[in-house]
C-alpha cells in the first residue's frame, strides 16, 4: 500500500475508440418517460506499457427493450515519474482518486459520442452524470512481473 499519495498524474492519451455503438430504433416505442441506463467501467493495467486503459459501457432501455449500447475505451500513458511515484515494492498501485480522475474523462466521453450518434435517429437520450469518485472505492495493485529473459 502506498505511503502517500501521488501529487500529479502525468499521462497522455494514446488510444480513444468507439468499441461499441448500436441503436435499436425499433424498440423506442414509448417517447415518454426515463430510460433504464445500466452502465460499467473496467480498468486493466498494462506494466510493460505503463498504459492504463479504462472502457465506459452503456445499455440504455425503454420498457425493458434494449434500444442504445455504447461503449468508449481511452488509454491513458502515464509518465515513468508517475509510475515511479507509485511503485513501492513489487507492485505499481493507481490510486482511486486517480482512476476516478480517469474513469470520468471516459464517461465523459462516452455520453459526447452517444449524443453525437444519436443526432441522426429520432432516439433522445442524455446519458446521467456519473459522480465515480464515489463508485470507484478501492486502488488498482498491479504485480510488478520480473522479466523471465533476465
Amino acid at each position: 500500500m502506498l505511503n502517500h499519495k501521488p501529487k500529479t498524474a502525468v499521462f497522455r492519451i494514446t488510444k480513444s475508440e468507439i468499441n461499441q455503438f448500436a441503436v435499436f430504433e425499433e424498440n423506442y416505442k414509448n417517447i415518454d418517460g426515463q430510460f433504464n441506463v445500466k452502465s460499467s467501467i473496467t480498468f486493466n493495467f498494462d506494466v510493460f506499457s505503463s498504459t492504463l486503459s479504462c472502457a465506459c459501457l452503456a445499455n440504455c432501455y425503454k420498457d425493458d427493450l434494449l434500444v442504445v449500447k455504447a461503449e468508449v475505451i481511452l488509454c491513458y500513458e502515464l509518465s515513468k515519474e508517475t509510475i515511479t511515484d507509485m511503485t513501492q515494492n513489487n507492485e505499481i498501485v493507481i490510486p482511486k482518486e486517480i482512476l476516478a480522475y480517469f474513469g470520468s474523462n471516459t464517461y465523459s466521453t462516452l455520453r459526447g459520442v452517444v449524443m453525437a450518434k444519436l443526432e441522426p435517429t429520432q432516439v433522445r437520450l442524455i446519458l446521467p452524470l456519473e459522480n465515480l469518485s464515489k463508485l470507484i472505492t478501492q486502488n488498482l495493485s498491479v504485480e510488478i512481473q520480473a522479466n523471465k529473459s533476465e
